[in-house]
Formats: structure tokens, C-alpha cells, sequence
């Protein structure tokens, strides 16, 4: 596999697993059995997969009605109340992004030196705004037609347990996040 960089799906596909399953055994989720982890973990060292684990620290986040993100001076408001700025921010949409690297200038903070942004969507401003915007490209046709047919199947069978459908996802690289 000649590619820069080894994602779990890589993982997943070379060993015929599902993609939880590899994020289970790399994250040593206790309800793998020993020999499934094992053989993860061999193969992601094999493929040479770089493991970032992150702690979550809730005092870099912003976990409150998403409702506000869209308010500029509300943002920025809970930006500049930060005593310490984490390292990188990952947002939830591109927009959300964007606004955050707005503020982040206004703040005379240099991204992606001193803090990284990175949004989820790869809409067509993620590569307006500047430093262009690391962001992760999503399917939506598939999205679309995933749920479509999962709202088909609960109207054919009310009863049938939720279930949990995974869309692959492809990283977008540009300078809002250097040369992670």
C-alpha cells in the first residue's frame, strides 16, 4: 500500500473487518476478544498507522446549544473567555469553522501556528476562506440515500431495533491545519 496515510478504514479493509471493530481494538476496548486485538494491532503496525490518541479536555470545547454558533459576537465571546487555547479546533460544519477562523484573526491568533481549525462538510467557502479550511469531505448522496432507505424500512417494520449506519468520510488537507 503505497499511501501517505494509513486510515483505520485501510485497517479495516485489509483484514475484513468492519471499521468499529478496528477503532475498538486501537482504542483497547475491553469487549474484543485478545485475538481480534492482537491482530489489529499487528497489521496497523505493519501499515505503519499512526495512532493519535486525544484526552478530552472540556475546557477547550464549546458544548452548549448549537443554536448560537451561527451568532458571531456570541462566539467569539466564548473564545476570548478561554484562559488557555487548545491546540487545534475540530468543528462540527464548515461554517462553524469559518467563523471560528474569523475570530481567531480578530484575536491576532495566527492559524494554523498557534491554533489549527479544522471543519466537517467541505462546503465551497472551506476553500474561500483564508487559510483555506481542513475540512472532511461527506458523501450526502449516500448520506440521502442511506437514510431514505432506513426511513423505508421502520415504516415497513416499526418494531425493528435502531441501528447505527457508518458513511465513509475522506480527510481534506489545507493550510488552516499546516502539515499535520
Amino acid at each position: 500500500m503505497n499511501k501517505e496515510k494509513i486510515t483505520i478504514q485501510d485497517i479495516a479493509d485489509s483484514l475484513g473487518l468492519s471499521r468499529n471493530t478496528v477503532s475498538k481494538a486501537l482504542n483497547n476496548h475491553p469487549s474484543l476478544p485478545g485475538d481480534t486485538h492482537s491482530k489489529v494491532i499487528q497489521r496497523a503496525t505493519e501499515m505503519n498507522y499512526k495512532h493519535a490518541r486525544i484526552d478530552l479536555n472540556e475546557s477547550f470545547c464549546i458544548l452548549e446549544d448549537d443554536r448560537y454558533f451561527a451568532d458571531y459576537k456570541w462566539l467569539k465571546e466564548r473564545l476570548a473567555s478561554m484562559k488557555k487555547l487548545p491546540s487545534a479546533f475540530v468543528c462540527a460544519n464548515d461554517f462553524i469553522a469559518i467563523h471560528v477562523i474569523r475570530i481567531l484573526k480578530d484575536l491576532n491568533i495566527r492559524i494554523p501556528e498557534e491554533v489549527m481549525v479544522c471543519g466537517f462538510d467541505n462546503a465551497p467557502e472551506s476553500r474561500i476562506v483564508e487559510p483555506h479550511l481542513t475540512t472532511v469531505h461527506i458523501h450526502r448522496s449516500e448520506m440521502g440515500f442511506l437514510a431514505a432507505e432506513m426511513l423505508l424500512s421502520r415504516i415497513e417494520n416499526p418494531d425493528r431495533p435502531p441501528q447505527v449506519t457508518y458513511v465513509k468520510t475522506k480527510p481534506i488537507f489545507h493550510q488552516s491545519t499546516g502539515h499535520v
